[in-house]
């Protein structure tokens, strides 16, 4: 076997191990109801957000934020959020004026893994709040520390395959 074909065999390997590390997307929980309901329009400023998704999630990691018609300055912070089972429900503080709200949230799957998306509304009326100073949003503990570790480990794996690949042609 030559030296191209042991080092294209070795990374080969390496993205072979890290699929096997990788759980299946359909796995992870989805957002299956948000209320206010995706794409709607609603008169009145909402006291809080609801998330639904497909299955419970883990009391931990989680991260609401939304953001108003301007997003670069309109940010709103939420005030607790409450977890049960499968449902995610965050207080608002307020909402400013009439236009589009995106909810972004961040979540802890019952696999463990983290699982982020958005969904938007429109407020038709002003809601006679003001924007937060700063991107401030409700969060729990935690870090995907494990996600962090396989793709340090990836990186160091095909940079020795490169250097001993790169070795092996100058020695040829």
């Amino acid at each position: 076997m030559t030296g191209l074909a042991r080092g294209f065999a070795a990374l080969l390997l390496v993205a072979f191990q890290m699929s096997l590390a990788l759980p299946s997307a359909s796995a992870h929980a989805t957002l299956v109801e948000a209320t206010p309901a995706a794409g709607s329009s609603v008169a009145q400023a909402p006291s809080a957000i609801t998330l639904r998704f497909n299955e419970p999630l883990v009391d931990g990691a989680r991260q609401v934020q939304v953001t108003g018609p301007d997003a670069a300055t309109d940010v709103w912070t939420t005030g607790s959020t409450q977890l049960t089972g499968a449902e995610l429900r965050a207080d608002l503080v307020g909402l400013g004026g009439p236009g589009e709200y995106t909810v972004t949230y961040r979540v802890t799957s019952a696999d463990g893994h983290a699982v982020s998306g958005s969904t938007y509304f429109t407020l038709t009326t002003d809601g006679g709040a003001r924007p937060a100073s700063g991107a401030e949003s409700t969060s729990g503990r935690g870090s995907s520390v494990l996600g962090i570790a396989v793709v340090a480990g990836a990186v160091a794996a095909l940079a020795a395959a490169g250097v001993r690949w790169r070795r092996r042609r100058a020695a040829s």
